[in-house]
Order: structure tokens, then sequence, then C-alpha cells
């Protein structure tokens, strides 16, 4: 509750810790932490192998993961010729195959 008020007071408050899980620890609630995160309004991220500090980073600096999508078409035949008839290759036995696939960018 102080970090709230005391911006009213035009206090200035710089908090520093090494991860968000450590903050859980000292506190013991997950939710205090949030609360107290949220309240702070400027925040810097520096590196980290914790991952609840970096799940906190990613969801403050709105980054969420995105997909690329990328098709292919193929198309194969045995015994394929040339038709005069119709102007265009005809083949026996024709594969017709579509593969989509999606990567994390």
């Amino acid at each position: 509750k102080f970090f709230s008020v005391c911006r009213e007071a035009d206090c200035i408050n710089v908090v520093a810790t090494q991860s968000f899980t450590s903050l859980v620890d000292s506190l013991g609630d997950k939710t205090v932490v949030e609360t107290i995160l949220q309240n702070l309004v400027n925040k810097i991220w520096l590196r980290s192998d914790d991952h609840d500090t970096i799940e906190a980073a990613q969801r403050a600096t709105g980054k969420e993961i995105k997909f690329r999508r990328s098709e292919s078409l193929t198309e194969s035949g045995k015994n394929s010729n040339y038709s005069w008839m119709f102007g265009r290759s005809v083949a026996r036995n024709s594969n017709l195959s579509k593969s989509v696939n999606y990567q994390a960018v």
C-alpha cells in the first residue's frame, strides 16, 4: 500500500531485486509481489536466468510468441506427357500435396 500512496506525496522510490522469485521468497505471496510491481511505474530489466523474472519482463514489455506461416505445394506424376489436344502436360498416377508449416519467431 505504501508504494501506491507515496506517489501522491511526490516520493521517489528506488527498488532493486535480483529476481521475481527472490521477491516471492522474501514476501511470501506472489500476489503481493505482482501488486508491488504494478505500482512501480518505471522498470529496468537486466539479463536474468530466472524463468519467472523473464515471464514478468515479457508481460511488462508486451512480448508475445508469433508464428511465421509457410506453404509448399508439390505436384508429381508418372508417365507424364504433353497433350497437344489439351495444350498442357497430363499424367497418369499424379499426386498433389500441400504442406503448411508454422515456425515460432
